[in-house]
C-alpha cells in the first residue's frame, strides 16, 4: 500500500436505491455524509445512479425529472461541508448539447462533490448494451465525447487531484460499472487512470447478481492489476430494482482491493449502510470466500421477495398462494414465508375432482409445518357451472384450462378481500415451453421461481429444509412424487426434469435456449457428434434412454422448440421474474412473436440421422366403417413418425355387425377415398378382398416377410392398453394370441390430449403419439347419419358423397351400436 494512503479512511456506502424517487435517495444519501463527517471519514463513496436508481426505463428522458434531480443534489453538496469528499453515481445532464436524437445530452456519470463545492465529474467510457442493459439509449458515453471531440477515448480520462483534510493530495481515478469488466472492449478504463498517475480507483457500481458473478470480479480485478498496480475500490447498491416484468437482485459485497487485487476489506452481501476502511501501510488479505451457489440464490430470492414489498403499507405486505402439494407452490411458500414471517402468508389447497388426497394431504401438512394460515376452497362446482356456460366438455384442453383459471379467480378475490398480493408458482421450463393457463396458473403479482429450472427447484427446496428451517418443512414426499397439474386424471408433466442429483434434458434444454442462445441446429450436430451429453452435462446414456431412436429425438426437440416460439404470447403477459440466472424472460431476455426457424444446415442433419434409423412401418388396423376424417388425420400424424403407414380395413368380424352395414365393394372405395393423397400411405385391401379377418400376429408375420429390413409397428388406441400393468388390457385378454404380442410386438399408442394414460400400462415395445382432433369414431357416425344429422364436418367430401349417394347407414337406428 502506497505511503500516500496510509491513514485515509474511505467509507464505502452501500445503499438500497429506491428507484425513481431522488428525493428520498438524496435525503438519505446527505444523511450517510454527515454521519461519516461524525466519524471522520475522508471519502465516501456510494453507488452507481444513487440518486435515481440505474433501472428507470425511459425517465431518463424527462428533462424536468432530471433538473429536479440536480436540484435537490445541492443537499449533498451542502452536506460536504466540513472536509469530506462525496463520490457518487448520478445522471448529469448537458444542458446545452444535444444528442443524436435531438434530446439534450445525458451522461451516465459519477460526480465529485467536497467540502461544499462541485470538483468535477467522469461520464461513463464502456457502456453495456446487452441483456438488462441499455445504456446507448439514454446516456452519452465517454468514447462518444472523445469521437465528437476528434480525440482518442484514452484522453477523455485522467484521475482527479483531491486535497484532504489533513492537506495531503490524493489523485483519483473515477470509474463507473461496466468501465471495469473491459475485456470486451478495446480500453482499459483502469489501466489508463494508472498509468496517468492515479494513487487509486475507484469503481461506482449497479451490477446486478448472477451466478458466479462475484468470483469473476475477483478475478477481473486481480488481472486489472498486473498492470495497474494500484488499490481499488468497488462500491455496489444493495436492494432490487423492478422494471415490470423482472426483479433486478442487487447484492452490495462492495470491495476493497490492494495494488495486487488481493481482498483487503468486503462489505456482507445485502447489507444497507456505511462502512469504513483505514488504508495503513500494510493490510491484512481475507481470503476470498469459498462461493456456495445454492445458499447465494436463496439470498438472492429472499431479497426479491423482501424488495418487491419495499414501498407497500405494511397490512399489504402479505402473500396468498396456491399450495397444490407439488415442489413448486411449496417452494414458493417456503420462501415466502421465511422472508415475509408466517404470519403474513396464506396458504389456499384448490382440490377438484382430479386432486389427489396424497397431494391434499402434502398441501396441508406444508401448511402446518410454515405455521402458515391455510385454507381448502374446492373448485369442481365453480368448473362445472363455467364448461355448462361455456360448452366445453370434459377430457378437453379447454376444461383442463377452466380449472386453472377457477383457481386464480379464487386466489385473486381473496386476495383482494384480505388486502394483498397473490402469487404466480410456474418454473422456468413451464413458462420456456407454454405448459401453464394464461389468466390461470400463469397470473399473479410475482412470478417468483418463474428463472428456476426443475432441477434448482429441488435443490433451493431442500436448501431451505436443510439450512434455513432446519427441519422437513417441505414434505420429503414433495421431493418424490412426479410432477402434475392434477388437471386430467394420472396427469404427469411432459417433460425430462432434473432432480437434486442429476440433470434435466429438458430443463438443460431450456437453459440452451434461453441462457446461452442455443438452437435446434446446435443441439443436433452435438447429438449427431455423440457430445450433447457432455455439453448439457448429463448423466451419460440419458438421451438414448429418453430418445430411443433419432427420429424421436427430432420429433421432440422440433415439439419443443416450436412451444418455446409459441409460449412467447404467454410470457409477456405474465408477471415479473427475479432475475437469477444468466438470462431469464422478461426484459433480460427480448423476444419477438416469431414463428420457429429451422437452418439449412439443420436440415441437412435431421436427414442424415434420419437415413441411419431403421426404416419404420406402422400397421393401422381397423374397421373404418366408415373411415372418418380424424382417421385419415391420424395417418398424417403417423407421417411424422414411420416412413410409411399401411391402413387395413379389416374383412368380417364375429364380434362386428356393424360390418354387414356396408357392401365390400363400398367400403373399399371408401378406404381408397380417405386414404389417397400421400404415396406414403397404402391401403391394403387384402382382408376385405378375401372376406377374412387377419389377426395382429399374422399381419406381423405379413409385413415382417414383405418388408424384412424394415420395423413393423402396430397403431392402437388408448383405451386398448388400459390396464396393461396388471395383464387386463383389451389386448392381452381378447386378441388372439394377447399375451404373446403384448411382449413381443411393437406399438405405438395413439391418444388424444386429455387421455389418461398410465406409463405403467404401456406394453414393453411401445410408443405414444398424442394427437389432437381425435372426434368422430365411427360406430358414432352411423348413429348421426341413421338419425339423418349432418355428419359432413367430420368425413371426407368425397366419402360423405358416396354414403349418401348409396344410402348406407340408413334407417334410423340400424347402425347404433
Amino acid at each position: 500500500m502506497t505511503k500516500k494512503l496510509a491513514g485515509l479512511k474511505i467509507s464505502l456506502c452501500q445503499m438500497k436505491v429506491l428507484p425513481g424517487r431522488p428525493d428520498i435517495n438524496i435525503a438519505y444519501i446527505a444523511d450517510e455524509i454527515k454521519e461519516a463527517i461524525s466519524r471522520e471519514v475522508d471519502i465516501i463513496l456510494f453507488p452507481e445512479m444513487a440518486t435515481t436508481g440505474y433501472f428507470i426505463g425511459d425517465l431518463y428522458e424527462n428533462d424536468a425529472f432530471l433538473r429536479d434531480v440536480s436540484y435537490l443534489e445541492r443537499g449533498i453538496r451542502e452536506a460536504t461541508v466540513g472536509g469530506i469528499t462525496a463520490i457518487l453515481g448520478t445522471p448529469v445532464l448537458l444542458q446545452k448539447s444535444k444528442g443524436e436524437d435531438g434530446r439534450t445530452r445525458l451522461l451516465n456519470a459519477g460526480v465529485i462533490y467536497a467540502n461544499g463545492k462541485y470538483v468535477g465529474h467522469a461520464a461513463k467510457t464502456l457502456q453495456p448494451n446487452y441483456r438488462i442493459f441499455d445504456d446507448d439509449r439514454h446516456f452519452y458515453s465517454g468514447r462518444k465525447i472523445a469521437l465528437e471531440k476528434r480525440t482518442l477515448p484514452e484522453e477523455e480520462i485522467s484521475p482527479f487531484c483531491l486535497t484532504m483534510k489533513d492537506g495531503r493530495e490524493v489523485r483519483l481515478g473515477l470509474i463507473l460499472c461496466e468501465d471495469m469488466w473491459h475485456e470486451s472492449y478495446p480500453l482499459n478504463p483502469t489501466e489508463i487512470l494508472a498509468e496517468k498517475g492515479a494513487d487509486i480507483v475507484c469503481n461506482l457500481s449497479a451490477s446486478p447478481w448472477t451466478w458466479q458473478k462475484n468470483r469473476k470480479r475477483h478475478e477481473v480485478v486481480k488481472e486489472i492489476s498486473k498492470k495497474s498496480r494500484v488499490p481499488f475500490l468497488y462500491v455496489n447498491n444493495a436492494g432490487i430494482q423492478n422494471t415490470g416484468k423482472n426483479i433486478i437482485i442487487f447484492d452490495g459485497s462492495s470491495t476493497a482491493y490492494n495494488a495486487g487485487g488481493e481482498i483487503i476489506f468486503q462489505v456482507p452481501a445485502y447489507a444497507e449502510g456505511s462502512y469504513d476502511l483505514e488504508f495503513k501501510a500494510k493490510m491484512k488479505v481475507l481470503p476470498a470466500e469459498q462461493g456456495n451457489d445454492t445458499k447465494e440464490l436463496y439470498l438472492a430470492m429472499r431479497a426479491a421477495i423482501t424488495g418487491f414489498f419495499v414501498g407497500l403499507p405494511p397490512e399489504k405486505q402479505k402473500m396468498i398462494l396456491g399450495l397444490s402439494g407439488g415442489i413448486d407452490s411449496s417452494l414458493s411458500a417456503a420462501l415466502y414465508t421465511d422472508a415475509l414471517g408466517k404470519e403474513n402468508v396464506i396458504g389456499i389447497n384448490m382440490p377438484s375432482k382430479f386432486s389427489s388426497g396424497e397431494t391434499q394431504d402434502l398441501a396441508r401438512a406444508l401448511a402446518e409445518n410454515l405455521g402458515v394460515a391455510y385454507e381448502v376452497r374446492p373448485i369442481q362446482g365453480a368448473v362445472d357451472a363455467i364448461s355448462a356456460a361455456s360448452g366445453a366438455k370434459p377430457d378437453t384442453l379447454a376444461y383442463e384450462n377452466i380449472q386453472a383459471r377457477a383457481r386464480m379467480e379464487i386466489l385473486a378475490a381473496r386476495a383482494q378481500e384480505l388486502g394483498c398480493l397473490f402469487s404466480a408458482n410456474w418454473n422456468k421450463v413451464e413458462a420456456a415451453f407454454g405448459y401453464g393457463t394464461l389468466y390461470g396458473d400463469m397470473a399473479g403479482a410475482l412470478a417468483l421461481i418463474g428463472d428456476l429450472v426443475k432441477r434448482e427447484v429441488y435443490q433451493l427446496a431442500d436448501y431451505m429444509n436443510r439450512e434455513v428451517f432446519r427441519r422437513e418443512v417441505i414434505p420429503g414426499k414433495c421431493f418424490e412424487i412426479a410432477p402434475t397439474a392434477e388437471l386430467r386424471l394420472n396427469q404427469k408433466d411432459p417433460f425430462d426434469y432434473g432432480k437434486i442429483e442429476w440433470r434435466g434434458y429438458h430443463d438443460e434444454m431450456v437453459r440452451a435456449f434461453t441462457e446461452f442462445r442455443r438452437d435446434p441446429e446446435w443441439l443436433l450436430l452435438n447429438y449427431k457428434n455423440g457430445l450433447l451429453e457432455k455439453e448439457l452435462m448429463l448423466e451419460e446414456g440419458r438421451i438414448k434412454k429418453l430418445f430411443p431412436t433419432s427420429g424421436r429425438f427430432i420429433h421432440d426437440l422440433e415439439k419443443q422448440w416450436r412451444a418455446f416460439h409459441l409460449a412467447y404470447f404467454k410470457r409477456i403477459q405474465g408477471p415479473p421474474i427475479p432475475i437469477v440466472s444468466k438470462r431469464a424472460f422478461g426484459t433480460d431476455l427480448r423476444e419477438s412473436s416469431l414463428s420457429p426457424h429451422f437452418t439449412r444446415r439443420y436440415f441437412e442433419l435431421k436427414a442424415d440421422l434420419l437415413a441411419q434409423d431403421p426404416a419404420r412401418i406402422a400397421v393401422y388396423g381397423g374397421s373404418f366403417n366408415p373411415p372418418s376424417l380424424h382417421h385419415f388425420l391420424i395417418t398424417k400424424k403417423l407421417l411424422e413418425w414411420f416412413d410409411r403407414v399401411i391402413v387395413v380395413p379389416c374383412g368380417p368380424r364375429d364380434d362386428k355387425d356393424s360390418l354387414k352395414l356396408a357392401p365390400a365393394e363400398l367400403r373399399k372405395a371408401m378406404a381408397q377415398f380417405n386414404f389417397s393423397g400421400s404415396p406414403q400411405v397404402e391401403a391394403d385391401l387384402c382382408d376385405i378382398d378375401n372376406g377374412i379377418f387377419t389377426p395382429a400376429y399374422l399381419l406381423d408375420e405379413r409385413y415382417k416377410k414383405r418388408y424384412p429390413d424394415k420395423e413393423i409397428w402396430h397403431v392402437v388406441g388408448g383405451d386398448l392398453i388400459a390396464g396393461g400393468k396388471s395383464g387386463d388390457s383389451e389386448i392381452q385378454r381378447i386378441w388372439k394370441k394377447g399375451k404373446e404380442i403384448w411382449d413381443l410386438l411393437n406399438f405405438a399408442v395413439v391418444i388424444r390430449p386429455g387421455f389418461n394414460l398410465i406409463s405403467d400400462d404401456l406394453p414393453p415395445k411401445s410408443e405414444v403419439i398424442e394427437c389432437e382432433n381425435l372426434t368422430g369414431s365411427s360406430s358414432a357416425l352411423r348413429g348421426m347419419i341413421a338419425r339423418g344429422e349432418d355428419a359432413g364436418p367430420y368425413l371426407k367430401p368425397e366419402v360423405y358423397e358416396l354414403i349418401k349417394k348409396s344410402g348406407l347407414y340408413r334407417p334410423t337406428g340400424r347402425g347404433e351400436e
